[in-house]
Order: structure tokens, then C-alpha cells, then sequence
């Protein structure tokens, strides 16, 4: 074989190799991304157990950060294959290990208030002075109107905080307010309502450690609602419980060990919108990749 055409060859398995690697390190997903809609993003993908080519690959926990945005699967979802699950497309706030909680919309990680550098939405009530059509009123601003009440004098939106803070500027504008569940309030939606007694809602919630490998949790039937679903489904055991006891694969415990990392992921839109409250923890193999571009 002539040295030209070895040459050849080796260029030719080099270009191949380069594009195995960038296909299997780097895509492009159509994820719904609030306000904006179906958005194409460009995703650096993380190690799973679901898929080929993991050498390319970073693992999760040397590639995600707090405050990235990941493309992820549902976590409730187990009888669709991985590839042909939804992608879904959320802010972590949580890694594997990390201490959280929600105290009137605010996020506290390990205690401490998370400063979240991205837009935020929330719920708010438009009040004005006489009747108005608010989709004129508003229509310079980039909010989801919700509905209107009070005979057209007033609203509810879907806004950041510093759009609310414009709109109230307005001479038109009473007030606007933000809506928000109170403290006391058990919203049987959230991940840990079954099983767990705590008033927890979207807006108020925690304190709860983010599940991480070899993390041993005490169990009772007050919190069994926390970790119900990763122990049962994700971690492929038979868990049951009742208000005296919990038995897992047919052993009365009082506590368990965890197998994987997980995650707690936040929709930028907190109002309506899935996320880790509704879900629970994001499994790591059901993670797809950390988001690095649009």
C-alpha cells in the first residue's frame, strides 16, 4: 500500500471519528422554553445508561452546574421508550446532595438565597381605574394574560417581577400584585403530597435533600411521599406503606440507601408550568444534556 493512499486513510478515520464525536456529544433539541415556545437549543449530551457513545461524554456531575439549563425526560414517565420520551427543558436548582427548599416563591439552596441571574414568572392581579381592554393596555408588554375579572377591571398575568414593576407604572394601573399560595396550604399536586403530611405547595416548600448515591434516608409515613417514586420505580424496588409501616421488597425497613444521583429542576415559568415540584427529583440517567446555546 502506497504511502499517499495510507495518508488517505488515516484523514478518512480521522474525519470519522471527529463527526462520531460530534454527533454523539452535541445535538440540537426543539424543547418548549417559556416565553418563547418550541425553541431549537444546542445540547452538550452527559453520560446515560440509555444511550451509545458515552467515552464522547461528560458525566452529569462534571458538566451540570447550578443554575443550568438541562434538557431532561419526565421523571413519572416508565412505560415509553428514552428516545421517544418528550424532552422537557428546566433550570437546576438542586444537585445531588444540595439542601433545598421554597419560602414564598424564593429558592434557598443549603440555606442560603439563591440569586437566580435568569427571568422568573410568576402569577400577578393587574387592578385598574376604569374598564379597560387589558390586551391594549398591555399589549406593550410581553405577558401572558390569564383572565379577567372584576367587570374589566382587573387581570391576571403571567410576568417577571420587573415587568410587573413597569406595568404598576402605568397611570391607568391601581396596583398589581403578586398571587401566590399561602404557607398553610397543601397543594395535592406537589411530588410529595402522598405519603407526606408537611403543607407544602409551588410556592412554599421543603426542606429536603436532593437524593445522591450512597445518601441513606430515614423513612416514615411522613416523608415517604419524598422518595416514594425514585425508590420504587426508579431504583426497580417493591415499596409499600401504610400509617404504621413501610416494606420494601417484603422487609419492614426504616430506612434506604440510595442508588443513583438525582437533581430538582424549576421551570423558568413557576406559575404554570411542570417541574420538580410536581415531578419530584430528576433522575441523572434521564438527563439528556446541559444546554449551551440557542
Amino acid at each position: 500500500m502506497s504511502k499517499k493512499r495510507i495518508i488517505l486513510i488515516a484523514l478518512f478515520s480521522l474525519v470519522l471519528l471527529l463527526l462520531l464525536f460530534l454527533i454523539n456529544s452535541v445535538g440540537i433539541y426543539k424543547v418548549d422554553i417559556y416565553p418563547d415556545g418550541n425553541t431549537n437549543v444546542y445540547v452538550r449530551k452527559v453520560k446515560n445508561s440509555h444511550t451509545l457513545f458515552n467515552f464522547v461524554k461528560p458525566s452529569a456531575g462534571n458538566c451540570i452546574k447550578l443554575g443550568d439549563l438541562i434538557v431532561h425526560k419526565n421523571p413519572l414517565k416508565y412505560d415509553q421508550k428514552y428516545r421517544k420520551e418528550k424532552n422537557y427543558c428546566s433550570r437546576v436548582i438542586g444537585l445531588p446532595g444540595d439542601i433545598i427548599s421554597i419560602r414564598n416563591t424564593q429558592v434557598y439552596v443549603n440555606d442560603v438565597l439563591y440569586e437566580i441571574e435568569s427571568p422568573t414568572w410568576f402569577q400577578y392581579r393587574v387592578n385598574i381605574q376604569e374598564a379597560i381592554l387589558f390586551e391594549t393596555l398591555l399589549g406593550d408588554f410581553n405577558v401572558e394574560i390569564l383572565e379577567n375579572l372584576g367587570n374589566g377591571k382587573a387581570c391576571n398575568i403571567v410576568a417577571t417581577n420587573e415587568i410587573a414593576e413597569k406595568i404598576a407604572k402605568l397611570p391607568e394601573v391601581l396596583n398589581v400584585r403578586k398571587i401566590t399560595e399561602d404557607a398553610d396550604k397543601h397543594n395535592i399536586n406537589m411530588f410529595s403530597s402522598k405519603g407526606n403530611t408537611a403543607l407544602w405547595n409551588k410556592d412554599n416548600m421543603g426542606t429536603v435533600v436532593v437524593p445522591h448515591r450512597d445518601l441513606t434516608v430515614m423513612l416514615n409515613p411522613r416523608n415517604i411521599g419524598v422518595y416514594k417514586y425514585i425508590i420504587d420505580f426508579h431504583e426497580e424496588n417493591e415499596l409499600f406503606f401504610d400509617i404504621n409501616k413501610i416494606t420494601l421488597n417484603g422487609q419492614v425497613v426504616d430506612s434506604y440507601t440510595i442508588k443513583e444521583n438525582y437533581y430538582f429542576v424549576l421551570n423558568d415559568n413557576r406559575f404554570n408550568r411542570d417541574d420538580s415540584r410536581t415531578w419530584g427529583f430528576i433522575p441523572e440517567n434521564q438527563i439528556v444534556g446541559k444546554v449551551i446555546g440557542k
